[in-house]
């Protein structure tokens, strides 16, 4: 799976151009944070089985786990005359944990490993201290799939792109000092992982992995300049 960088890079360009032209007009302030997450894990895993060209076996599982998330984030506070703000900012995540399941006859891993993603976060000031935001994020994760088994055997690493949404509240404890809690929600792409046969290549075992996340976020960060 091949994702050109060069949209990516785009983004991050006019990101850090407009956040430096308002900072000029005196409009907002960087910021840079760390977080912590729990989160809950579905990998909806699709196994299908063909022999001679023909469909034989077909299911569907749903691989579950919990684990925890260790994160940091900066980006650009835009501020509004109205108590309106938005929040432009990047983030990486790096999780601890992985679906493993063992059997008689195969062992199977699922983990994403780390991911990073920008955040287009709109939100008010309900008082001076105390806010509301809502998020929207796109995300490309680093995922590892494996499976040992006597029929079916793969192991790759590979980057997956995703998109996220959630909301949260925060609250300033000094101006230079924030503490955030927000809800988040990510599902990355569909991965398919075939194994082959034969001088044709014929298609033997398919397997397609959905991963979604329930995150909840508790963040720390610091502002430059006015909150």
């Amino acid at each position: 799976m091949k994702i050109s960088r060069t949209p990516v890079v785009l983004i991050i360009f006019v990101i850090c151009l407009s956040a430096v032209t308002a900072a000029a007009q005196d409009r907002g302030s960087f910021y840079v944070g760390g977080s912590f997450s729990l989160y809950d894990s579905t990998i909806i895993d699709q196994f299908t089985r063909y022999r001679r060209g023909m469909l034989i076996e077909k299911n569907t599982f749903e691989d579950e786990y919990t684990g925890q998330a260790y994160g940091f984030y900066f980006g650009y506070r835009f501020i509004d005359k109205k108590r309106v703000f938005i929040n432009v900012q990047m983030h990486g995540n790096f999780f601890s944990k992985e679906f493993n399941v063992e059997t008689s006859s195969s062992t199977l891993r699922r983990k994403l490993v780390c991911s990073r993603g920008i955040d287009l976060q709109p939100g008010y000031n309900i008082t001076d201290n105390l806010f509301f935001f809502v998020n929207f994020s796109v995300e490309r994760g680093r995922f590892q799939f494996s499976k040992e088994g006597t029929s079916t055997t793969y192991d790759v690493e590979i980057p997956v792109m995703g998109y996220g949404f959630g909301m949260g509240v925060g609250y300033h404890v000094l101006s230079c000092l924030t503490v955030r809690l927000n809800y988040q929600f990510n599902q990355y792409g569909t991965t398919e992982i075939s194994s082959t046969v034969g001088a044709l290549g014929r298609k033997v075992d398919v397997i397609e992995l959905l991963p979604m996340y329930d995150n909840i976020l508790l963040s720390v960060q610091y502002n430059f300049g006015k909150k």
